[in-house]
């Protein structure tokens, strides 16, 4: 009777054993994906802030164009314009990792595409008259399309750091998960010593 309730706890031990065991990969593979995840939302928020940031260069340098008619201003414009695409793809790609519709990447590239285009036509404008130039930029369509990429940029922005917050949740839960799977094999193991302790001590009794 005491060897057979011997051998219940040796299996009950065993059993608690795995269950911790099983508990710390689940936490570790939830604290590596709530870590990535947590990355991703990162690299979204400071791509977009890159990209608004280039744009903005873009709408500066063409309207101080426009003022002075400084050909010195289409230097930092002809550069921005091209940081604009290469911050735009790197946006692409941190939206693409966080498996993002690519509807989301299509719109950005429009409004980017819009910005270039407008500002493009103000600089011709400037180059014939400043009057033309003048009458373009108070028209509004520039400032409509920055402000399009103002709100799509702050929806980004604002989505990446809600999920990072839950990201940092889940990692701060996955470790106390893990402490307590860690405690309970532990102590499964350490129950498991005695078990097969005092199995070892009655096998022994029995002999002599």
């Amino acid at each position: 009777m005491r060897n057979a309730t011997l051998l219940h706890l040796k299996r009950l031990a065993l059993l608690l054993m795995a269950a911790g065991l099983c508990g710390m990969a689940i936490t570790f593979y939830l604290f590596v994906s709530s870590q990535l995840k947590a990355a991703r939302q990162a690299a979204i928020s400071t791509g977009a802030d890159a990209f608004l940031s280039a744009l903005k260069d873009v709408e500066t340098s063409y309207r101080g164009y426009v003022i002075t008619g400084a050909e010195t201003y289409l230097e930092p414009y002809k550069a921005s314009s091209d940081d604009v695409m290469l911050r735009l793809q790197d946006l692409a790609t941190a939206l693409r990792d966080d498996e993002k519709p690519v509807t989301a990447t299509q719109r950005l590239s429009t409004l980017a595409t819009g910005v270039s285009g407008f500002a493009d036509r103000v600089i011709a404008a400037r180059k014939r008259s400043i009057e033309e130039a003048r009458t373009l930029v108070r028209g509004g369509r520039g400032k409509a399309i920055m402000d399009d990429v103002r709100v799509s940029i702050a929806r980004l922005v604002t989505e990446a750091r809600a999920q990072s917050l839950i990201a940092g949740n889940r990692m701060r839960a996955a470790t106390w998960l893990g402490v307590i799977a860690m405690s309970l094999s532990a102590l499964a193991g350490l129950f498991f010593w005695l078990v097969n302790r005092a199995t070892g001590q009655s096998a022994a009794r029995a002999i002599s």
